[in-house]
């Protein structure tokens, strides 16, 4: 589980090194070559979980997607909690407002308690 860990938090600062060094020089962010970087990396990630491939990847989208937008957030100078308008996933969360926040991380801590227990 420590290499899970190892690898998920490694692709996690690489990807918001890279993310930011790009909104820094206002450059557009290709987020779907991005996306397919993370899952690489992340899959990576979920092979050395113990158990439950399904729901320890669910943990780890989530908790990925959780994390990498509330820092990015953070660091350009936002609240945690903020809606970017560029990325798909941006547009549908725009879309359902608060709901999507509370689903985002209901689900969160139902598969973590669900994976962990």
């Amino acid at each position: 589980m420590i290499w899970s860990a190892i690898i998920f938090y490694t692709v996690l600062i690489i990807d918001l090194w890279t993310d930011m060094r790009r909104y820094l020089r206002r450059e557009k962010i290709n987020h779907v070559r991005g996306f397919f970087l993370r899952i690489v990396g992340l899959i990576s990630s979920i092979i050395f979980l113990p158990h439950d491939y399904v729901l320890g990847a669910a943990v780890e989208g989530l908790l990925y997607m959780t994390l990498f937008n509330g820092l990015f957030n953070i660091m350009i100078g936002q609240s945690w909690f903020y809606i970017g308008s560029s990325s798909w996933i941006d547009k549908q969360m725009s879309k359902l407002g608060i709901a999507g926040f509370l689903l985002q991380y209901g689900l969160l801590i139902i598969f973590i308690l669900i994976y962990f227990l």
